[in-house]
C-alpha cells in the first residue's frame, strides 16, 4: 500500500494519478471515518526505506549515508503523524510487507554518480522489521500468534487473520525477505518451531465456530493471483503453495493482499481456476488485491488483457477498499476512488456458511482469541 503523492511527478517519472485539488487516500479515509470501524493495512506502511531514493531524486535534502537512520525514522514518524487523525479514533491493524524489512528499497541506484547501494549501507536498527516490530502491538499473544507477524481477532460476525508472506513460510521454502530470498532483505526468520506459522493458521481456523462467526477474512501482503508484468517480484507462488490448501480446507471467504500498486478483484479461486459459482456461494476463497492506495513511484502497470480470473482491475487511480458485512450471508467490497470519494467498483459475495463437511467449514467450538485493540 502506502498513501503517497509527493509532487506532480513520481519516482519512475510517470504522471502522478493525483492533480491539485483532488483528495489523497488519507484524506478520503478521513472523509469516510464515521462509516467504518477499523483499518486493515496489509504491509508496505510508510515506505521509510525509500529515504535514499528520495534524496537521489531530489525530493528531500541530501543528508549523507551516515544520517540515513535519522531520515528513516523521521519518515516513519511523519507518516504516523499524518495518520493520527484517523488512528487516534480507529484501530489500525497491520501486516508485514517487504518495505518494513530494510532501509534502501532493496537496492538503489544513483545514475548521476554511477553508484549502486545495497543493504550493506543500512544501520542494524533499520533492518529486520525493527521499526515494524516495535511500533505496533497486534493481538498475537491472545490469539497464539507471533509478534506483529501473524495473529487473529474477532470483530462482529467476522474472524480476521493477518499472515506473514515475507518470512517463515516454512515447508522447505526460502521466504522472499529471508537470507537468500528473492528480495535480498536478509531478514528473519522469526519462528522457533518448524512450520510454526502454518500450523498456527490451521489450528486457528479450525477453532472458529462458523455458527457464531460465519465470515473468515485473511490479509497478507503478497498476492499470487494478479495480472502483472514483473511476475517474479509480484506473484508469490510459494505463498500459494503454503497457504491456499489451508484456506480451502477451512473455507476462508476472502483473501486480501497488496504489494502490487494496482487494484484487481478476482473471481473466487483455487489452483488458478475460477469457481464456476462465481460469487453465488462459491466453494473457493475470493481474492482481491488492492495496493493502489498511493505510492512514491505512482501505480504499477497491470498486464493486459487481464488474466482470465480477473473480474475488475484498474491501474490509473489511487483507491482503497471498504468491506460491509450485511449479515451472515452477504458481504460487499467497494473500491473507493480516493480523489473524489466515489465508488469505482462494487461486488457482493453471497455465501452460505455450513458448519460441517463438504469443504464449507467445520463444526469445532470457538475458543478465546484476540480482541481488536482500542484506539
Amino acid at each position: 500500500m502506502g498513501w503517497g503523492g509527493l509532487s506532480t511527478t513520481v519516482g519512475k517519472g510517470a504522471a502522478n494519478p493525483l492533480v491539485p485539488g483532488e483528495r489523497n487516500t488519507i484524506q478520503s479515509l478521513q472523509d469516510y471515518q464515521q462509516s467504518y470501524e477499523f483499518l486493515v493495512h496489509a504491509g508496505d506502511i510508510a515506505y521509510a526505506d525509500y529515504w535514499l531514493k528520495e534524496e537521489i531524486g531530489g525530493y528531500i535534502p541530501n543528508t549523507t549515508l551516515a544520517e540515513g537512520a535519522a531520515v528513516y525514522e523521521r519518515i516513519l514518524n511523519e507518516f504516523y503523524d499524518e495518520m493520527s487523525p484517523i488512528t487516534s479514533n480507529k484501530a489500525y491493524m497491520v501486516s508485514p510487507g517487504n518495505h518494513e524489512a530494510n532501509c534502501d528499497n532493496g537496492g538503489t541506484t544513483d545514475k548521476t554518480h554511477n553508484l549502486t547501494y545495497d543493504v550493506s549501507i543500512c544501520m542494524p536498527g533499520q533492518t529486520n522489521f525493527t521499526g515494524y516490530r516495535n511500533h505496533f502491538r497486534m493481538p498475537s499473544a491472545p490469539s497464539g500468534g507471533l509478534e506483529n507477524f501473524w495473529y487473529s481477532y474477532n470483530y462482529g460476525m467476522a474472524h480476521f487473520v493477518s499472515l506473514d508472506t515475507e518470512t517463515d513460510l516454512g515447508h522447505g521454502f526460502v521466504s522472499p525477505d529471508e537470507p537468500g530470498g528473492s528480495e535480498a532483505e536478509d531478514s528473519g526468520p522469526f519462528a522457533t518451531l518448524r512450520d510454526q506459522q502454518t500450523k498456527w493458521l490451521a489450528a486457528d481456523l479450525a477453532a472458529v465456530d462458523r455458527t457464531k462467526t460465519p465470515w473468515i477474512i485473511v490479509a497478507g501482503h503478497r498476492p499470487w493471483y494478479i495480472s502483472y508484468q514483473n511476475k517474479s517480484s509480484a506473484i508469490c507462488t510459494e505463498c500459494k503453495d503454503v497457504f491456499e490448501p489451508i484456506f480451502l480446507e477451512y473455507s476462508v471467504d476472502l483473501v486480501l493482499s497488496g504489494h502490487v500498486h494496482a487494484y484487481q478483484r478476482n473471481a473466487p479461486m483455487y489452483n488458478y481456476q475460477p469457481d464456476p459459482r462465481e460469487l453465488n456461494s462459491p466453494m473457493y476463497p475470493w481474492y482481491i488485491t488492492n495496493g493502489a492506495a498511493g505510492h512514491y513511484d505512482g501505480l504499477d502497470t497491470l498486464t493486459k488483457p487481464f488474466m482470465n480470473y480477473s473480474r475488475y482491475a484498474q491501474d490509473t487511480d489511487y483507491v482503497w477498499s471498504r468491506l460491509t458485512f450485511h449479515n451472515a450471508t452477504h458481504l460487499t467490497q467497494d473500491m473507493i476512488v480516493s480523489k473524489n470519494n466515489s465508488i469505482g467498483d462494487s461486488a457482493t459475495l453471497y455465501k452460505e456458511h455450513r458448519t460441517s463437511g463438504d469443504g464449507y467449514g467445520n463444526g469445532h467450538h470457538a475458543k478465546p482469541r484476540g480482541r481488536l485493540p482500542g484506539p
